[in-house]
């Protein structure tokens, strides 16, 4: 377990220099897609979603926008391929569309202190 304190900037920039081999890791395979299909970068649709799921960040958390901002620093990579990653953008296209208002990510506190993360695909996105 690790402990980040500052603010959230700074918690994002530790946690990328903690966490950087597997933040670098899921990059390479989930976001720059090395060694499968690249996602849509380019194309009209995924920017306006991707420019919606940032709005709605903005307007609700706009601290984790901040800490994806550490992020990207620690790790010398965008700002924006730190958001695709944490949009799980890599499912954008998953069935074939992009994706509507069913899935969802979650992440909780346990009693232990440990951070559980899960996440549907239940094929209506």
């Amino acid at each position: 377990m690790i402990t980040l304190k500052g603010n959230p900037c700074q918690i994002g920039q530790k946690y990328g220099k903690v966490c950087a081999e597997k933040i670098r890791e899921d990059l390479s395979v989930l976001v720059w897609r090395e060694g499968y299909e690249p996602l849509p970068r380019g194309d009209a649709d995924f920017i306006a979603w991707r420019k919606k799921q940032e709005s709605i960040l903005n307007r609700n958390w706009p601290w984790l926008l901040e800490e994806m901002t550490g992020v990207a620093e620690a790790m010398d990579t965008s700002f924006e391929d730190v958001l695709l990653l944490n949009l799980r953008a890599w499912q954008y296209n998953y069935y074939g569309e992009p994706p509507g208002n069913a899935c969802s990510s979650l992440a909780i506190s346990l009693d232990d202190g440990t951070v559980a993360c899960a996440g549907t695909l239940d094929g209506s996105c």
